[in-house]
């Protein structure tokens, strides 16, 4: 964890997520320019998320994209109509790159560095050499494609699916939440009919950070952290 007064003769400029309560646990929001991993379980509100955090950049009118491995471009506009979100991509703030996880993941964003985008949502990294047993291999392909991402200066959320509890490891195979230099972790139980879904900022460079457990919702409008249930 980093402490507040280690910079308080440095600005930090911070790009807000958009989701109501989670900004305020790491100082008003994500340091710009950084690489960001959300990870969680299926179901859990990842894709969401990284919805939500794109719309708050289009309506800052900044440039954004979404890299999406697991569902083409429609149903993520159709899942953000829900909320009210208008992911037209005529418009001059949004691009949506579908990807299938059986293509050359590098060899496709290799031209995203060509545009100027403000904010980046990738998902999901656990898709990227899904296909390679060789540890090196996976490792290596998974920095080319973060690295290649990052050389865009964009501020980027990327989901990861969480590894097993017992494996001791936050993403599975264990490799982006190093390369990333923030991590923030879903959780859901299930317990009969009811869902709890919680949120915790693990890992954020340059932030004092809250560290707490919280609880989350969805509402009509997106995803709400209740800060008073941790």
């Amino acid at each position: 964890m980093f402490h507040s007064h280690e910079f308080n003769n440095m600005k930090i400029d911070r790009v807000k997520t958009g989701i109501d309560g989670l900004d305020s646990l790491m100082e008003g929001g994500i340091p710009k320019g950084s690489c960001v991993m959300l990870a969680g379980g299926p179901g859990v509100g990842k894709t969401t998320i990284c919805s939500q955090y794109i719309w708050q950049g289009m309506t800052e009118d900044e440039k954004c994209l979404i890299v999406s491995t697991e569902e083409p471009v429609r149903e993520l506009q159709i899942e953000a109509e829900r909320f009210g979100w208008d992911f037209d991509t005529s418009k001059d703030t949004l691009d949506i790159k579908y990807i299938d996880h059986t293509e050359n993941v590098l060899s496709k964003i290799e031209n995203i560095n060509a545009r100027e985008y403000d904010r980046i949502a990738f998902d999901s990294i656990s898709t990227v050499g899904m296909s390679l047993d060789d540890e090196k291999k996976f490792r290596l392909r998974v920095n080319q494609v973060i690295e290649e991402l990052r050389g865009v200066d964009a501020t980027i959320l990327m989901t990861a699916e969480m590894a097993e509890e017992s494996s001791g490891k936050i993403s599975r195979r264990g490799i982006a939440e190093f390369v990333a230099q923030g991590v923030i972790k879903l959780d859901m139980t299930i317990l009969g009919d009811e869902v709890e879904r919680t949120a915790s900022v693990r890992k954020m460079r340059a932030t004092d950070l809250d560290v707490g457990e919280y609880s989350f919702v969805f509402t009509e409008s997106g995803i709400k952290l209740n800060r008073g249930n941790n």
